[in-house]
């Protein structure tokens, strides 16, 4: 049986019960059977792996703010009009396609154009998009979509594509869409691949699961018939092959797909928080294989909790953490990652669940050799405060 609605096995029916059961109190109506069949099968229904993924998704889209995030969020100028990517047409059983045209981007453009939290931001956006896209084909075609399918294009990509801090970025937002929003894939087919291809693919592959390897189609640049197997002419821009243009004619559909372009400077974040903050910045120094925490109390649940920092010369690793009356251990909020603000002052707001102790982690634990100096601002705002 493949764990779909009306093909279950009698343990899978019952394994999704008590998963129902289990998560009663946090479930709403749109939570249906197809909904919470996604991360039984994530986690090949074991019901204790599958509650934690579940709980753990449900407090990202709070703290990202995921269910206003389409109409509430305004992105960075550079990520608008510079981040490459699209929804155009389906294919043909009916499923969402998304066109990704990385050999197009400014890597280093986008990335010294965002902060690393506004950039994960951005891609969680084309995800909470592109789940209305299938909300919106599931009632055209009257049955249940939950797939996309990806068209990842590497013309014109270089080895300037596999620049450290922007994979860094990049493996992210792949963790992250594998823990957040799983059984999405339908495929994801690579184009125009290039022959050093393999050296991106083996950076990504630890980060995927199984399931979604298994999902991966690659071909080279004589793709354009394999493309029509699963999409029909007349919903394939005839820039990959199709008939299809856009509103004004365009063969690559730009208006629904961004192709990049070089990022002008001036959008580039060159001023230092130094120069913008010297009056409320504070600073700590980190002993090499040491971490430094900074706690705030939030007294008010739908707080927001924001934060600035940059350091001098060298990456510092940053996390969010929450203690509770009751807890053993904190409970991570923000998993730890390594931040290139040295290059990118980094800056990041979230919407705070609960009230408690949240713990603000910078940490040098890998670093066995240097010191770092954090200079960081950390505010608690009132709830529905969105502070630029």
């Amino acid at each position: 049986m493949s764990g779909f609605v009306g093909d279950l096995t009698v343990k899978q029916q019952e394994c999704l019960v008590q998963f129902k059961q289990r998560l009663a109190e946090v479930l709403k109506p749109e939570h249906d059977d197809a909904f919470l069949l996604r991360w039984l099968r994530a986690r090949k229904f074991n019901l204790n792996k599958s509650e934690e993924m579940l709980r753990n998704h449900l407090d990202f889209r709070i703290c990202y703010d995921c269910d206003t995030l389409t109409r509430d969020w305004t992105p960075p100028k550079a990520l608008q009009e510079y981040m490459i990517g699209g929804l155009f047409g389906e294919d043909r059983d009916g499923h969402p396609v998304w066109y990704d045209p990385f050999g197009c981007l400014d890597t280093k453009g986008v990335f010294y154009s965002s902060s690393k939290f506004d950039f994960l931001k951005y891609k969680i956006l084309a995800c909470e998009l592109t789940h209305d896209e299938l909300q919106r084909l599931s009632q055209k075609h009257g049955r249940h979509i939950d797939t996309t399918n990806i068209i990842f294009d590497l013309e014109k990509a270089s080895l300037s594509h596999l620049w450290r801090p922007f994979a860094d970025r990049y493996l992210q937002v792949v963790s992250t869409f594998e823990a957040n929003y799983p059984e999405r894939l339908r495929r994801a087919i690579i184009i125009n691949v290039p022959k050093f291809f393999m050296v991106g693919f083996d950076l990504i592959k630890p980060f995927l699961s199984e399931e979604t390897k298994e999902k991966i189609i690659i071909l080279g640049s004589n793709y354009k018939d394999r493309l029509q197997e699963f999409i029909h002419p007349d919903q394939l821009p005839m820039h990959y092959g199709g008939n299809a243009v856009d509103e004004s004619g365009d063969p690559r559909c730009t208006s629904q797909i961004c192709f990049g372009g070089k990022v002008p400077p001036s959008y580039y974040i060159s001023q230092r928080l130094r120069d913008n903050l010297q009056n409320i910045l504070q600073t700590c120094v980190i002993p090499p294989g040491k971490s430094e925490q900074v706690q705030v109390t939030v007294t008010e649940a739908g707080s927001s909790l924001k934060w600035e920092f940059e350091t001098e010369s060298v990456n510092v690793g940053f996390g969010i953490l929450l203690q509770q009356n009751g807890m053993k251990t904190p409970k991570e909020v923000i998993p730890v990652n390594k931040f290139d603000c040295h290059m990118v002052p980094e800056a990041g707001q979230i919407t705070c669940k609960a009230t408690g102790t949240y713990i603000i982690k910078f940490d040098n634990s890998y670093s066995w050799m240097r010191s770092k100096e954090v200079f960081y601002s950390i505010e608690v705002l009132p709830p529905g405060t969105y502070k630029e």
